[in-house]
């Protein structure tokens, strides 16, 4: 069978304000192409699963179906906004996981597809993503991981700009996360070689495959078009983990690339201490130094800050790569 299968994984707990904006922006997609919709739901307490059923229902109830490598594909269907694709299959679970990544990685375990990605439930696909990823795809054969440009939107949907997306084949990625998550596409084969996600990290995971896959030298292209719309808000752990973020990614840097880098060092100051601009000349200046001579620093000066904050650096090095 030529057509391609591509196969989405949605994470997702308590999001049943968004779900089905998300649910509608994997399903409605148009193309010569399998959709393989695999939900994961983290055992939510809210209307998550009630929604999930009622579109498992909408896609099943009176539709044609044919089974591909054991999966079954509903086409025919009678909601006509779902019969832009070849065929659907829709499976989900809903019991406790441990964490983000143990989800997605669970989905990409049960995926069938060719060319795989994960949609988070509060974020959306532009309509023509999949078309545009699987002709992209289709005449590149080395490429391994394809990523676009995003929107960025509030709780509303309400436009708030572009994500600042940048060519990792000719910027630093160690200094600035600029691959947006939700526009990004696999290859199966690339996540086979890769490995999956690190359970171990809770949210800075996604940012940590994009060092893994550069460091192994993976072949990654930037599409220079809009292919999905990330959604910032209070709530995401974005905006509620900043301090552990910034740990988390500072302690990414050390692993891949051995230092840490200065701009990851400004923001973590900043959120820590409302920007000391003293602290943060303190840190940068200890950023070549070796862990001893921080820890000699510490003893001799009783300045406990730099001692405190790499040996939290290590702490995190430890549990993500031990």
């Amino acid at each position: 069978m030529h057509e391609p299968i591509i196969s989405i994984i949605t994470p997702s707990f308590n999001q049943a304000r968004f779900l089905d904006q998300a649910i509608e922006s994997v399903l409605s997609q148009e193309g010569g192409f399998y959709i393989d919709y695999i939900l994961m739901d983290g055992r939510s307490t809210d209307e998550s699963v009630d929604i999930i059923k009622e579109y498992e229902s909408i896609i099943k109830t009176g539709s044609s179906q044919k089974k591909i490598s054991e999966i079954t594909y509903f086409y025919d269907i009678k909601y006509e906004k779902f019969n832009s694709c070849l065929g659907i299959s829709f499976r989900w679970e809903s019991e406790k996981d441990n964490g983000q990544a143990h989800a997605i990685n669970k989905g990409i375990e049960l995926a069938k597809g060719g060319i795989v990605a994960y949609l988070n439930s509060d974020d959306l696909y532009e309509g023509y993503a999949f078309k545009t990823i699987a002709d992209f795809f289709q005449r590149n054969e080395q490429c391994e991981t394809v990523y676009g440009n995003a929107f960025i939107i509030d709780d509303t949907g309400k436009k708030l700009g572009l994500y600042p997306t940048k060519d990792i084949n000719a910027d630093d990625i160690y200094s600035e996360c600029f691959i947006c998550q939700p526009s990004v596409f696999f290859r199966k084969t690339a996540l086979v070689k890769y490995g999956l996600f690190n359970e171990k990290i809770h949210n800075s995971f996604d940012y940590e495959y994009w060092l893994r896959l550069y460091n192994k030298k993976a072949v990654f292209t930037h599409l220079d078009t809009v292919l999905a719309s990330t959604r910032y808000y209070e709530e995401t752990k974005t905006r509620k983990n900043r301090k552990e973020i910034y740990l988390e990614i500072l302690a990414l840097n050390k692993h891949y690339s051995g230092s840490f880098n200065n701009r990851w060092l400004y923001e973590f100051t900043r959120e820590k201490f409302f920007l000391s601009s003293a602290m943060f000349l303190v840190v940068k200046l200890l950023n070549k130094a070796s862990y001893a001579a921080i820890f000699a620093f510490a003893k001799i000066s009783s300045f406990m800050y730099p001692y405190l904050f790499i040996r939290a650096i290590r702490k995190r090095t430890d549990e993500f790569f031990d």
